[in-house]
């Protein structure tokens, strides 16, 4: 194969890895491309996700240094990045009392097992958590 072939079929590659998955950084994925029948399906989206972040990072900076509204301070962008990973941490630690809990619940008290493929089963979690999220927000008010 010759050097133009080589680079050409890397590039054409990398701009369908690009394409797939810089979707999900922006939700453009249907609900049936986030089944997964086994955790070791699942992708490592922040991980896979990070370089296209810093890329667009930079793209605003260039888009603001050549309108002329000056590129944005070296500091707020390595605090935004350590927030992010904070959060990123935190997550985790919280995901993990999320899962041993959900674990505790389906183990002890589930009442009819629903199907992780059916479309069904997201609609009712989707409203289960948006009601759960609802009733979180009024109790932080006091209401």
């Amino acid at each position: 194969m010759s050097e133009g072939v080589v680079v050409s079929t890397l590039f054409v590659d990398f701009y369908h890895y690009v394409v797939h998955n810089v979707r999900y950084m922006f939700y453009l994925v249907s609900p049936w491309e986030t089944m997964y029948s086994t955790i070791d399906k699942v992708p490592r989206l922040v991980v896979e996700m990070l370089p296209f972040f810093i890329l667009l990072s930079v793209f605003e900076n260039a888009v603001r240094y050549l309108t002329g509204r000056g590129i944005l301070r070296m500091n707020d962008t390595v605090a935004s990045f350590s927030q992010g990973m904070f959060q990123d941490c935190l997550r985790i630690n919280v995901r993990s009392i999320e899962v041993i809990v959900y674990c505790y619940v389906y183990n002890n008290f589930r009442i009819h097992e629903l199907p992780w493929d059916s479309a069904w089963t997201w609609y009712i979690c989707l409203f289960a958590i948006d009601l759960g999220f609802y009733w979180a927000h009024r109790i932080a008010h006091g209401k």
